[in-house]
């Protein structure tokens, strides 16, 4: 077994990039002021098990690696802390399938445990110890009832990840799948959520084209197909935001990137004005309210 390693983010880039093996995400965060992750994980019998806490609200949205699939017990859900648009239920399990979008809200001081076994292994134990169909429970995302066992479940993680444990090889990844498996039926994403999820998709995707020229509620809900109340039901539900609180997000995270990204220093009234902030001085308000620091501070620090 690995050691555990750990590290504290100061920035969602940061995380991002901690993630990247298990999530191809955008990660932004939902409200003002600078950002503290901290992400542990360790190598388990060919598992990774790992979990994550924020100072900071954070939307992570993109996909999820289809070489892994993800379990997350839910023992101590906090407020505004979401997984594909359904708020945490204390005593319920998260099978998050691989290749699946992900739109997950981490609330504030929130720690979440998880384990992301490979598909394959998890899949010879379904069909040859359980004799199931490894399908029904990988091909989508789903939440199992386990009350008190997911306190277990969570508890065994934890003692993984940060206790010198020993795993037998072959029986970890088949413990943690027998508890699963006791929990009966996964259940399915109803028809709402689909629909809610194809509004955000198909609203992102108007939004991301156009982030110098921000596209109106009403030619976001021509694209979607939705009412205003639906277009914005949709997004609370899924990102946290509205769908101008989003856009606007987006707008300033993409800024700071920008910054980070680039080999020489940019000059901040050419990027606001490429993202359609006409007024470097309400700009550079608005940045150093979300980061704590101005834009030409970005600027000069990513060159460093």
């Amino acid at each position: 077994m690995n050691q555990a390693y750990t590290s504290t983010s100061g920035s969602v880039e940061e995380f991002e990039q901690r993630l990247a093996s298990l999530l191809d995400v955008e990660c932004t965060q939902s409200a003002a002021g600078p950002a503290s992750i901290s992400f542990s994980a360790r190598q388990v019998c060919g598992s990774l098990v790992y979990s994550t806490c924020s100072s900071q609200r954070l939307l992570l949205r993109g996909e999820r690696s289809r070489h892994w699939w993800t379990l997350a017990p839910v023992s101590d859900p906090r407020d505004g802390a979401s997984a594909q648009g359904r708020s945490l239920r204390r005593g319920e399990l998260l099978l998050l399938n691989p290749g699946g979008e992900a739109f997950q809200q981490l609330a504030p001081d929130h720690r979440q445990y998880a384990i992301s076994m490979p598909v394959d292994t998890v899949r010879d134990i379904i069909e040859h110890e359980h004799h199931r169909p490894a399908d029904h429970y990988l091909a989508t995302w789903g939440a199992l009832r386990l009350g008190s066992r997911v306190d277990e479940l969570t508890r065994k993680l934890a003692a993984s990840l940060f206790a010198r444990v020993d795993h037998n090889r072959d029986e970890f990844a088949g413990d943690v799948l027998a508890v699963v498996l006791a929990g009966g039926a996964p259940q399915p994403m109803r028809a709402p959520m689909l629909r809610r999820r194809r509004i955000v998709s198909q609203a992102e995707e108007l939004i991301r084209s156009r982030l110098h020229d921000p596209p109106s509620i009403t030619e976001l809900c021509v694209a979607t197909n939705a009412t205003r109340r639906t277009l914005f039901y949709a997004f609370t539900s899924l990102l946290g935001r509205s769908p101008k609180q989003h856009t606007k997000l987006l707008r300033l995270h993409t800024a700071r990137r920008r910054f980070l990204q680039s080999p020489e220093a940019l000059p901040v009234r050419v990027v606001a004005e490429e993202l359609g902030f006409w007024y470097p001085g309400l700009f550079a308000a608005e940045y150093r309210q979300l980061f704590g620091v101005l834009p030409s501070e970005t600027a000069a620090a990513g060159k460093r």
